[in-house]
This record gives structure tokens, sequence and C-alpha cells, in this order.
């Protein structure tokens, strides 16, 4: 634990450990490495159900150490946010309704995430999203589904995700009485997007809570600001669907997202287009956005889907 120690002292953002096996394979060990980490200053940390020796873990034996884990996390006296692993997808066995089995009773026995690395294919997030009620991490491994698809395998998953991280971020910038937090929404949370629905509804909602968050936390010493770019491109000179001056760059989206973060505002438009966007919507008639919107959708599910 001096790794996490010296992280936790270098940093101000809240810190997760990748516990691995923990400090041995009985229960008892996974719930030490929690305490260790907690008292090294992390906030959040997983715990796999792979065995070193090269096995994974028996259910029972494995749902055991999460218990003991959860329990062990839980007792503290700050919210320490305990994500449970299913290794199957990693470890030579893809066996996807195990790995859901495990997960389910992972979440009975109180972790607060679930893990299950190495999922691929879309169709597997959707199900493993679906059969879960807390937030679910997903590591992009290569061949992987682009960032739109995962970001809208499901609303609520996202919903979860996000106000599950925040919460010990918050924690902890508060008992501090500073702290910024940047939450990430996009131009699409501005009106209705047929086409793109889902998307366009995990934005609204990341928009409105980040909003609601800067509120309840400005008395306690935090800003939160929502950044929400529009259309934007990996690299300066990159290709730009027409018209290209409705597109920015990552460059410069970051750049305004620091900028807006360091300043304490609590919404930040990267791109005049945008910002006439943001300023406009919510005061013109509600049908003639929805039909801009329609059109506009409409155009970009074509040139996804070509």
């Amino acid at each position: 634990m001096i790794h996490v120690a010296a992280l936790t002292a270098a940093s101000d953002l809240p810190v997760s450990v990748d516990m691995e096996n923990g400090y041995g394979s009985d229960p008892q060990s996974a719930a030490t490495a929690v305490r260790r980490a907690a008292e090294a200053g992390a906030v959040g940390g997983s715990i796999e159900d792979w065995d070193p020796s090269g096995r994974l873990y028996d259910l029972d034996h494995a749902v055991a150490r999460i218990e003991a884990a959860a329990e062990a996390a839980h007792s503290l006296k700050f919210p320490f946010t305990l994500t449970a692993r299913a290794e199957n997808h990693i470890r030579g066995n893809p066996d996807l309704d195990d790995t859901i089995e495990r997960l389910r009773a992972y979440e009975a026995a109180g972790a607060d995430v679930l893990y299950a690395p190495g999922l691929r294919a879309a169709e597997d997030i959707r199900a493993v999203c679906a059969a879960l009620t807390k937030p679910v991490n997903v590591l992009a491994l290569l061949p992987a589904p682009c960032v739109s698809v995962v970001t809208s395998v499901c609303c609520t998953a996202a919903r979860r995700s996000r106000t599950g991280l925040a919460e010990p971020a918050a924690w902890v910038m508060t008992r501090r009485r500073q702290g910024r937090i940047l939450v990430t929404s996009s131009a699409a949370s501005f009106q209705p997007l047929p086409g793109l629905a889902t998307y366009g509804a995990t934005k609204a909602f990341l928009t409105s809570f980040s909003q609601a968050l800067a509120a309840e936390l400005r008395p306690l010493g935090v800003s939160v600001s929502c950044l929400a770019p529009g259309f934007t491109v990996k690299v300066e000179g990159g290709f730009r669907p027409r018209p290209s001056w409705l597109w920015s760059t990552s460059e410069g989206v970051a750049r305004a997202a620091v900028e807006g973060l360091l300043a304490g505002r609590s919404f930040i438009v990267p791109g005049l287009p945008w910002k006439m966007v943001a300023a406009l919507a919510p005061r013109m008639p509600r049908f003639v956005v929805r039909q801009i919107a329609t059109a506009v959708g409409r155009r970009m599910v074509e040139r996804r889907d070509r």
C-alpha cells in the first residue's frame, strides 16, 4: 500500500485501487485489503475472483470474499466504492451466462460496482447491464464497440455509473471544503434527438444532474462544471463533415474544459455555434426544436450507418 499512499498524497483526485486477490484467498484477506487501501487514502478498490494459482474461485467462495470485502468497505467512516470483478473473459472462460451469474451474486453480496473485463460485443455489454441494477464498468479492448455504442447501451447504466463516481469524489472534497468536479455531457442534451434518443436522454440527465449537484455543493466549497461539447474531431485538420464550422477539435474542447473548470463555471459549452444553440434552444417553441433536431439526428444516423 506504499504506492497507494504515494498516489493519494500526490493528487487531490479520488483514487481507486486494483486490489486483485487482496492479501490472500480467504475472505478476511479480501477485507484486510479494503481496510488497508482505505487507510492509505483510497476511496475505492476492486476484488477479483481469480486465484493466482491459476483458476477461477468457485462461486460460493468468490461470493464469501466479496461479502467480507463489502462489510469492511461499508463499515468505514467514508464512502468506499467496492468493485467486484468477474475474470471469466480474460482468463480463458468467455462464458457470458456464468459471468452474469457471478456478477449478480456479487451485487447481492454488497458490491457497489460490477466489472467483467474482456467484454467486446455491444450485445454482451447490454446483457450484463440489463441483468444488474448497480453500475457496470467496461474495459475497452480492441476491437471493441465504439464509444457511442457503449454510451447508448443503457441510459440507466450511464446514470448509475456517473452518480456512483460523483459520490466518493464529492465526499472527499466537501471534507476539505475545496475541489472541482467536471461532468462530461454533450450538446445533445439541449433538445430531443430523434434517431439517437437514448444517447440524447442520457446526456440530458447528466446536464441536469451536474447543475443540481453544483447548487448543492457550492456552499460547501466545491464547484461542479458541466462540459457540453458539440461535434468534435480528434485532431486539428481532421475530416469535418459539412458544415465544417460546427466542428471543434478535441484539443480545443479540452482547453475550454480546463479553463471553465478553473474559473468555476457551472456550464461549459465550447465553440460559438454551440453557445448559440445552448442559448436559443430553451427559448424556441418545442415543436420547432424537435423538427430541427429530427433532421440533424437523421443525418447523423445515416452518416454513422454508411
